[in-house]
């Protein structure tokens, strides 16, 4: 069986490097021996830090395996089969729209054999993270641990979790809000965030019913204190996990609780976020207690979990990137171009199985650069404006090494209001690119709500096709294709599939009402032919087979009833129509 490369890039090799990659190898392992058995698999920047560190010193490093086991075709299918039977309906649902039916679980599902990791850890080393998606781990190991590892056959490559300090943001003093009022009535009171809102256009979508309800959000920040505040009395917690400490508790630091309120808060009269009636998972994937760089393997801990439980978008403000050449443990420049960067790659699986990552591009400003995962090739970089929509000084700029336009889109990054991280009814304003990425993935919630057949790609298209220019004529790398509009974007039409397809299916009458509905096909394949009805959140409703003739078409009769016979409520519901080899879906209003 032909297996998947695992997503990661090796860092070309140029002469200079090389000879110094033999030159550290001969000193730290005193033959050639060794240096034979490593060649090719260690990473030369982290042979060099071993070199020049001291004696047991301990490395962060990613461990790459070859493959996920000795495995056939046969033991490949059954392994898919019985990590199907796992994946939530949610989660199916939502890959759906991006995968063909027959790879909803694919490669990236099955976990990394247990016998290459119990391998590594008999050398001592202590196991941080366990990818699926990279197909490998993260540990703790002193050089001649990473030397032992390396020796392995079925480790592929030994290389540094990269990772970087995290600076501060650009800072008004935090003061109390002002409250606002604006010249349209709004059936909301926004009271001091109506600025930050109105800007984007959210209150528009708001009033025609659209909250975030049904759309799933995973956080991933440093930490979530605070969370009895009075802005989250209401929100819809579905789950959380502390990726550095290995637990539930994602207290620990006050970022990831003003970003939270940003997006999800709700406090009539003091704080609205954008999607507040949305569901939410919080990871905390940032270790920001001591003076320890936040590394990217948590947060490609954090992505995967979230994935998994459901998330159709995730929301980040960090951006690994620090300039230090030679370290070993940062990205260069010529790493940031979508492919180099191990939090990137796992952004683009994640947009490979429908979820959307919005990030923040990052606080440098004119003088740094866009960080990793920020130059992902399927990621929604966020920037920043004030209130008049002027560009913050603060926020980064593009472009990527490869030339792309970073950030996609901009919103306000300058004076937004949070919630406080320690008084139960307090609010503040600051600034940052990771206040700015809160409101724009708050509005990506209510597009999902309102197209949930979407895909990641057809929300950013949708984004930035209906943006408000504010640079220079077209999209720059100041403010890429300009400030979010969100009802804009809610009327976009991406492109449509075959038009012949299209005028196949359908269902009439639609809104359903107390008679049901019938959903015809023409012209299509029917055998292993089958109809799914969901919620807009992926729940499966009913599941339905027996068709009728008409015409010259067929049809399956739904009488709106789910699996246990009783009505379903008044709502949106997606139909999905699928046999091998063929699969469309589309909505239906049910009017009770």
């Amino acid at each position: 069986m032909e297996r998947e490369r695992p997503m990661v890039s090796p860092t070309p090799y140029s002469p200079s490097a090389f000879f110094i990659y033999i030159f550290c190898l001969l000193i730290l392992f005193g033959d050639a021996s060794p240096f034979r058995a490593m060649a090719g698999k260690v990473e030369p920047g982290l042979v060099k830090r071993i070199a020049l560190g001291n004696a047991g010193q301990q490395y962060s490093v990613w461990v790459f395996f070859n493959d996920k086991g000795p495995i056939d075709s046969a033991s490949y299918e059954r392994e898919i089969s019985l990590r199907g039977l796992r994946i939530p309906e949610r989660t199916r649902f939502r890959r759906a729209k991006c995968l063909p039916a027959e790879r909803v679980v694919d490669f990236y599902d099955i976990p990394v054999y247990e016998r290459y990791v119990e391998s590594v850890k008999r050398f001592g080393v202590r196991v941080r993270v366990c990818s699926r998606w990279l197909n490998g781990i993260s540990v703790f190991a002193t050089g001649d641990q990473i030397r032992e590892i390396a020796e392995l056959p079925f480790v592929r490559s030994v290389e540094s979790v990269k990772s970087f300090r995290r600076g501060k943001s650009p800072s008004a003093d935090s003061v109390a809000p002002i409250s606002l009022k604006s010249l349209v009535s709004h059936p909301i009171d926004y009271g001091s965030s109506l600025g930050q809102l109105e800007q984007i256009g959210v209150p528009e979508l708001h009033r025609q019913g659209y909250h975030g309800e049904g759309v799933r959000i995973c956080v991933l920040d440093s930490g979530f204190d605070n969370l009895g505040h009075e802005a989250f009395r209401e929100l819809q917690i579905v789950d959380q996990w502390d990726f550095v400490d290995g637990n539930a508790d994602v207290s620990g630091d006050g970022h990831g609780t003003h970003v939270l309120s940003v997006l999800g808060g709700f406090a009539e009269g003091k704080l609205v976020g954008p999607a507040f009636r949305a569901q939410f998972l919080l990871a905390r994937t940032e270790d920001v207690r001591t003076e320890t760089p936040i590394e990217e393997d948590y947060w490609i801990a954090g992505l995967e979990w979230g994935e998994l439980n459901g998330a159709s978008i995730v929301n980040s403000s960090l951006s690994y990137f620090e300039w230090d050449p030679g370290a070993g443990v940062n990205y260069t420049w010529k790493d940031l171009d979508g492919r180099h960067g191990r939090t990137s790659l796992a952004a683009d699986i994640a947009a490979s199985k429908g979820v959307l990552v919005v990030n923040a591009i990052g606080n440098a400003g004119p003088d740094g650069y866009l960080g990793t995962p920020a130059d992902g090739r399927n990621v929604l970089s966020v920037g920043a404006v004030d209130q008049y929509g002027v560009l913050a000084g603060f926020s980064s700029r593009g472009p990527t090494y490869d030339g792309r336009i970073k950030p996609d889109v901009v919103a306000q990054g300058v004076a937004v209001v949070f919630a406080s991280a320690h008084d139960p009814d307090e609010y503040y304003v600051n600034n940052g690119t990771s206040f700015s990425t809160p409101l724009v993935t708050g509005v990506c919630a209510l597009l999902l709500q309102m197209h949930p057949d979407w895909t990641p790609s057809a929300v950013a298209r949708a984004l930035r096709q209906t943006a408000i220019d504010l640079g220079p004529p077209g999209p720059d790398n100041l403010y890429g294709w300009g400030l979010v509009n969100a009802p804009r974007a809610a009327e976009f039409q991406p492109e449509a599939g075959p038009p012949t397809i299209a005028r196949k299916i359908y269902n009439y009458p639609n809104p359903v009402g107390e008679e049901g509905t019938k959903i015809a096909i023409s012209d299509l394949t029917k055998t292993d032919l089958r109809v799914d009805i969901f919620t807009v959140s992926g729940q499966l409703v009913r599941s339905l087979w027996g068709f009728m003739e008409q015409g010259n078409g067929e049809f399956v009769f739904w009488d709106g009833k789910n699996r246990e016979g009783r009505k379903v409520d008044s709502g949106i519901y997606i139909y999905r129509i699928s046999t091998k080899g063929f699969e469309v879906r589309g909505k239906m209003a049910v009017v009770r």
